[in-house]
């Protein structure tokens, strides 16, 4: 968005400039929106200034505006670059006249000490202008307000006021609080073209590249280029160049892989670092090669006023106080930089910090390999392995093992298998990482005082918790734990060595260790009862562990909110997570600990049942913002699991197909098993039949079944209510209320209840009773709204022997307030049923598919009352029974079609496209065609639309 602002100060949305993926500069054009109201200002004003940060498309709107006006104008290019006064000095054997060589063009006009005498130099100026223009409007470009001098600013100034000419000047680095001079004094209107916002950029890509993009994508995207319209357009060109972005059915998505560099994104860095004065470049340079680095050590080695000026550029994002630790604004920009910087300059650089701040120079470990590599020099084992711890705690599995490469002198040794391990675990290679840790592990080292003992008792430790890692791994994936001790059995052994090793009182920095290994051990436990079901008896722990180290303490905390609220105490849970997301958050954090915490928060949020915020999971958590681009937080990675578990148990659709073509490409977390459940279920629900069994064969097929348990449930709970609306109904809720069964049993409350209500919502009254006991053992808004529905049904031996109509709309109220809209249709449809008035539910309930009877199509039809069963059913499916009536049963619509023929025939009559049908079989577009053509011919019609309503053939 550009937003104008004029001199009463207030913002105006101008337009949003779109994004180009062409290799020139002319394909970035601003939206004509904006250089409309460009044109305004110099036609009717003193003219318009252009701010912004640098690379945020100042430059493009500014040249966009000058098209607009040739022909129409003379434009004068006010201008004096450094070189120019370097060589008139040369050339004249003194410097240049004070401040006239800010003008560029127009200082021809005047003397020495003009400038100094207003009148006389606006009437030098005049008359040079009246001569060359020919009578044309005058604009006087000013392509940087922070060249001309303040007599130079002044006499632009008045020439403005005065009406000789208008004024066209670019801004960089100014807030939208503290305008330029020239921009005070000549009364110019400001522009400022505003950073992209996730949702913005999801609308670029669509537009340019003619299909929408997936989360993935468009969060990868946003985070690469900060929100900058450039870097977007230099970015996305690159990817699709190089493979990275990929179109899958229609669907633009990511690959796997980390993000490449590409030329588009090196010329975009390159012409802004050729634009900064060299002490800033330097700075951007350094930070670049450093990753991040504190701002006091910066100051140490740069010069502060260069600090500032590549701050206020906009290029650099200082971090969270207390300690500021500068990164450049983009994920992909630090990367982009330190491929333009030769070797030599690379070495430069890394001896004067190394001088200046120690060996290591206070740089991450994985950036300190990046710059050697970058320098032409081999880094150290020690900081390969390093490194790929650090990629480990980030959550970059596929890294880690890739900088361990570079530690292959180390091989061998505990602490090398200890990271190999848990990369290959976190990868999915649970069995080969359990035979790294059986090769490499043996007794516990002998324990006593000194740090030499603990620190061989904490590489033992981290490999026996690695191991641990691995064979719960092994359990989980049904390979089981054939060679070897069991994870339980692990962790015991780790945690007993452990507490004999802290007794032997080593030093402070050993304490400190085996302290952060203790928590460890303790973390894994809970984080395996969480993940196997047990969550009672996670829920019985205390809230907190102060005497844990911070990021231990922050994960410790999520699982026990995420077991409160499984359990039913969902206020206690949710409110354990607010304290939580208002803590602040450590800049030295690991991002995968963070991550790993988050994701536990919004398990919590999916199963409470409370959606009311919307379609964020994060909502009652108060996490519904994203955190802004640039600084490499975890993003749509992080959130997946729980944005997608969320909209399958609540039965919605709502992006599910663009997630399932991301996770066809790319599926790190395992998430595709429960995306194509929530669609077959979403698909089931809307009457469409034939993708939604091709869904539910998608998912019977896949190799890889979902490993966490919380994502198997869900995965089993869609995929049976979608068996169930697809005619299945009596195994389906046999399934149901065993799983509910199962939960009561195990204490999880809240998973129970949507178990049941998904129960209750398939026309089940036996769950009535069982809903309305669940939700007596539950507190929540979800709670209190099942018990409400479940007063208010009719059931054998429930509370009611009739429906109370009043109370069934109030609670389906509720429940769409919640966001459970297929449980609130339900709702509504039984109020409709009970005799409630249309005049107090619009058109709810009426017409809405129930449990009660099924259409040919699989979508149940309720008939309400005073009306007709086939008002509410598609009309296709009311014009056979009228046929049928009016002479005998319906004839196959579709016969004589082979089976393909009758899929591709069905999908054709519920408004499906070529597209769309060639996305859901798995087909060509021109193989649909084929078989169109020939549907056409056996069934005697020419056109789509004669497939909903056969033709007159009755074939």
């Amino acid at each position: 968005m550009v937003r104008g602002k004029g001199d009463s100060g207030q913002d105006r949305a101008i337009g949003a400039a779109p994004l180009g993926f062409k290799t020139d500069k002319e394909g970035l054009a601003p939206a004509g929106d904006a250089v409309e109201g460009i044109l305004h200002a110099l036609r009717q004003g003193s003219g318009a200034v252009i701010e912004g940060d640098l690379g945020t498309g100042q430059d493009e709107l500014a040249h966009q505006a000058l098209q607009g006006v040739r022909g129409m104008a003379h434009v004068v290019l006010v201008d004096a670059p450094a070189d120019t006064h370097a060589a008139g000095a040369s050339a004249a054997g003194a410097p240049p006249p004070g401040g006239l060589g800010d003008l560029g063009r127009l200082g021809g006009a005047l003397e020495p000490g003009d400038l100094a005498e207003g009148p006389k130099a606006m009437n030098a100026v005049r008359g040079l202008l009246a001569r060359e223009s020919g009578g044309l409007p005058v604009v006087a470009y000013v392509p940087d307000c922070g060249r001309p001098g303040p007599e130079a600013v002044s006499l632009l100034a008045n020439l403005a006021l005065a009406g000789v000419l208008s004024l066209l000047a670019v801004c960089r680095g100014h807030a939208p609080n503290a305008p330029h001079r020239l921009c005070r004094v000549a009364h110019l209107e400001r522009f400022r073209p505003q950073p992209l916002t996730p949702q913005e950029t999801a609308a670029e890509i669509a537009a340019r590249c003619g299909s929408d993009a997936s989360p993935e994508a468009v969060a990868a995207l946003w985070e690469a280029s900060a929100g900058n319209r450039r870097w977007l357009a230099a970015i996305a060109g690159d990817w699709l160049e190089l493979g990275h972005l990929v179109n899958s059915s229609g669907t633009w998505v990511l690959a796997a892989g980390p993000a490449p560099v590409g030329e588009r994104a090196r010329r975009e860095w390159r012409d802004i670092l050729d634009a900064l004065p060299p002490g800033p470049r330097t700075v951007v340079v350094l930070v670049a090669l450093a990753g991040r680095i504190p701002l006091h050590a910066l100051l140490q080695v740069a010069d502060p006023a260069d600090v500032d000026h590549a701050h206020e550029s906009g290029l650099l994002d200082p971090g969270p106080a207390p300690i500021r630790t500068p990164r450049l604004r983009g994920t992909l920009s630090a990367r982009t930089i330190a491929s333009l910087i030769p070797p030599g300059r690379s070495r430069e650089l890394l001896r004067l910090l190394q001088e200046k701040l120690g060996p290591d120079a206070g740089i991450p470990p994985r950036e300190l390999v990046d710059w050697k590599h970058a320098a032409g020099a081999a880094p150290d084992p020690a900081e390969a392995l390093a490194a790929a711890r650090e990629l480990l705690g980030d959550g970059e599995p596929r890294s880690a093992l890739a900088y361990l490469d570079m530690a292959r002198d180390l091989a061998g040794t505990p602490a090398f298998a200890t990271v190999e391990a848990l990369g290959l675990a976190a990868g999915g290679r649970a069995e080969e990482a359990w035979e790294t840790v059986a090769f490499a592990w043996g007794p516990a080292p002998a324990h006593g005082p000194g740090e030499a003992a603990a620190a061989a008792v904490a590489e033992w430790a981290e490999l026996g918790l690695a191991g641990a890692r691995a064979q719960a791994l092994r359990g989980v994936h049904g390979d089981g734990p054939a060679t070897g001790e069991c994870a339980a059995v692990l962790l015991a052994r780790v945690r007993e060595t452990l507490g004999k090793a802290a007794d032997a009182e080593p030093g402070a920095a050993g304490h400190r260790r085996l302290r952060g290994l203790t928590a460890e051990a303790e973390l894994l436990e809970l984080e395996l009862a969480v993940g196997t079901g047990r969550h009672a008896e996670v829920a019985a722990l205390p809230h907190d562990r102060p005497d844990f180290p911070p990021e231990a303490r922050l994960l410790w905390q999520a699982l026990v909110a995420e077991a409160e609220v499984m359990c039913g105490r969902v206020h206690d849970g949710l409110e354990l997570g607010r304290e939580l997301m208002l803590q602040p958050r450590s800049p030295s954090g690991r991002a995968g600990v963070r991550g790993n915490a988050r994701r536990h928060l919004l398990n919590a949020c999916a199963v409470s049942g409370d959606w009311a915020e919307g379609t964020d999971p994060a909502g009652p958590l108060r996490w519904a913002g994203t955190a802004p681009p640039g600084a490499g937080v975890p993003g749509r990675r992080a959130d997946g699991l729980a944005e997608v578990l969320r909209t399958c148990l609540a039965g919605r659709g709502e992006g599910l197909e663009r997630e399932i073509h991301q996770l066809r490409v790319n599926d790190p977390c395992g998430l595709l098993p429960l995306a194509l459940a929530g669609s077959a279920r979403t698909l089931a629900a809307q009457g469409r039949e034939v993708l939604a069994r091709e869904r539910l064969r998608e998912l019977a097929d896949l190799e890889q079944q979902p490993s966490a348990w919380l994502v198997r449930r869900g995965t089993e709970l869609a995929a049976t209510c979608a068996e169930a609306l697809l005619g299945a109904t009596d195994p389906g809720l046999r399934l149901l209320l065993c799983r509910a069964a199962e939960d009561r049993d195990a204490g999880r409350t809240s998973l129970e209840l949507l178990v049941l209500a998904a129960a209750v919502q398939m026309g089940s009254t036996e769950a009535v009773p069982l809903l309305a006991d669940a939700a007596g053992r539950a507190d929540g808004r979800f709670a209190a709204a099942c018990r409400a529905l479940a007063a208010a049904l009719a059931a054998p031996g429930g509370q009611r022997a009739s429906p109370d109509g009043a109370g069934l709309l109030a609670a389906a109220r509720t429940l769409e307030a919640l966001g459970h809209g297929p449980l609130a249709e339900h709702a509504y449809a039984e109020a409709a049923a009970a005799g409630v008035p249309r005049s107090e539910m619009g058109d709810r309930g009426y017409g809405l598919p129930t449990p009660g009877r099924r259409s040919p199509g699989g979508a149940a039809v309720r008939t309400p009352p005073g009306g007709h069963a086939s008002a509410a059913r598609p009309s296709h499916v009311a014009g056979m029974d009228h046929r049928a009536r009016a002479g005998g049963p319906p004839r196959d619509p579709f016969a004589g079609l082979t089976g393909r023929q009758r899929d591709i025939a069905q999908l054709v009559a519920a408004g499906s496209s070529n597209r769309e049908i060639a996305d859901a079989l798995g087909l060509s577009v021109r193989t649909v065609e084929s078989h169109l053509y020939q549907i056409y011919a056996r069934l005697g019609v020419s056109r789509r639309g004669e497939l909903a309503v056969p033709g007159p053939t009755g074939r």
